[in-house]
């Protein structure tokens, strides 16, 4: 939300980016309406996320898509005995090599998918070497908002005192994210989990 002030006659005071209570978006009332500065409000909670998270080495997670070759077997051998009946069908040289050609890459194809252990998808966990202040620092405001999504953030602003407009009175602020334990008992748990599955 942006708020132009007029100060007089052709002057007009910088325009302020403000955050507003978000409840009439989204049908409901707002029974206590407040607004902040967006500055003051993103310098907080920068501040609070970093100080929160902000030595924790960022881990990612992956899905590693699992491989069944059983329908792909079920395919081949389906292939494979309808080129069987087919086999005293030629009348030259060249059509029994062409059909022994193929009557041997489906065989080898099917020899390689029955050798083909059964794997089921995964969640690969990876350590990256950076905190979350590094990659923090290193996004732009719409990664810096994803990270903060991710994470689960909320900032409640409460309704603010008179006389508090030019400075910010953090006592306003609750910021809380996501439920977050320890990074490396988290790992840990999942490969203990991924070992169990396998």
């Amino acid at each position: 939300m942006r708020r132009t002030h007029v100060l007089h006659e052709g002057i007009r005071e910088e325009e302020t980016n403000v955050y507003g209570c978000r409840a009439p978006s989204q049908g409901r009332k707002c029974d206590k309406p407040s607004t902040i500065k967006a500055e003051w409000a993103e310098e907080y909670v920068a501040r609070k996320f970093l100080g929160m998270v902000g030595s924790w080495e960022v881990i990612e997670t992956r899905k590693v898509a699992g491989y069944d070759p059983g329908p792909e077997i079920n395919e081949v051998s389906a292939e494979l005995e309808e080129h069987m009946k087919q086999s005293g069908r030629f009348r030259s040289e060249a059509g029994r090599r062409i059909w022994e050609e193929k009557a041997t890459a489906l065989e080898t194809r099917l020899a390689e998918l029955e050798a083909t252990p059964r794997r089921p998808p995964s969640t690969e966990v990876v350590r990256t070497g950076r905190t979350y202040a590094d990659t923090w620092h290193a996004k732009d405001d719409a990664g810096r908002r994803r990270m903060l999504l991710d994470a689960g953030a909320l900032l409640t602003v409460g309704q603010g005192r008179k006389g508090s407009r030019y400075a910010v009175d953090e006592a306003r602020f609750d910021f809380q994210i996501g439920e977050h334990g320890d990074p490396e008992a988290e790992q840990l748990a999942d490969i203990l989990a991924q070992e169990r599955e396998s």
